[in-house]
């Protein structure tokens, strides 16, 4: 059987961590690990996170300096020891079949390196859904990925990761301020091409300041 490991970074998310954690621990599939690592956080954050940890005995909180989202997934990644990886933004919440899904399509597709599931982008003030994504119809290959084509989409929430894959392509780049995880899908699918799960699984929060709020905001400036 294989095991799964959430990697959830979180810098200053002191309201958004209960909310997070639940959306893990409501899975239909259990997690073998929840790692939760504070990227140097000033607010409460480390607080709430250790209570967390103390009452539920998958969850892990450790703590690093501030160093960005991509140094804080890479360290959560170093110390799990599950067979997959899946990284969740602490604003974002999974359907309660995410991990279930990804299982299963594993089961049947065991050759698959990386899968992604389809999300909703909802606006964090009004909870208005301002896009939910449709299947697409181009083929993952790197290619498409690469020119943009096909869209690995729903930022790192949606993708569930082989650790032996992760490793080879060393993990996120921790040099890169915006469009880090599109680069990482892009060096993943040239050593295996992504399957796509034709499901809405992700609830993508978009707010001021957040992560998938900086990333539509500077894909174009990225290439």
């Amino acid at each position: 059987m294989s095991t799964f490991a959430v990697i959830v970074p979180v810098h200053n998310g002191e309201e958004f961590v209960d909310g997070c954690i639940r959306s893990i621990l409501n899975q239909t599939r259990t997690p073998e690990e929840i790692i939760i690592v504070n990227d140097g956080s000033t607010d409460d954050t480390a607080k709430i996170v250790n209570q967390w940890s103390r009452s539920h005995h998958l969850i892990r909180s450790t703590s690093i300096s501030k160093q960005g989202v991509s140094a804080a997934r890479n360290y959560g990644a170093s110390l799990a020891k599950s067979d997959f990886l899946l990284f969740l933004d602490i604003d974002d919440r999974w359907f309660p079949e995410k991990i279930a899904s990804h299982e299963v399509h594993i089961l049947n597709h065991p050759n698959c390196g990386f899968s992604f599931s389809l999300s909703e982008i909802v606006n964090y003030e009004s909870k208005e859904k301002i896009k939910i994504d449709t299947s697409q119809t181009k083929n993952p290959t790197l290619f498409n990925v690469l020119m943009h084509e096909f869209q690995i989409l729903g930022s790192s929430s949606s993708v569930c990761l082989n650790r032996k894959l992760f490793d080879s392509s060393k993990g996120f780049n921790p040099q890169l301020t915006r469009g880090e995880d599109w680069e990482l899908w892009v060096r993943c699918s040239e050593l295996s091409p992504p399957c796509e799960i034709d499901r809405v699984l992700v609830s993508i929060s978009l707010r001021q300041n957040s992560v998938e709020q900086s990333k539509l905001a500077g894909i174009d400036n990225f290439y």
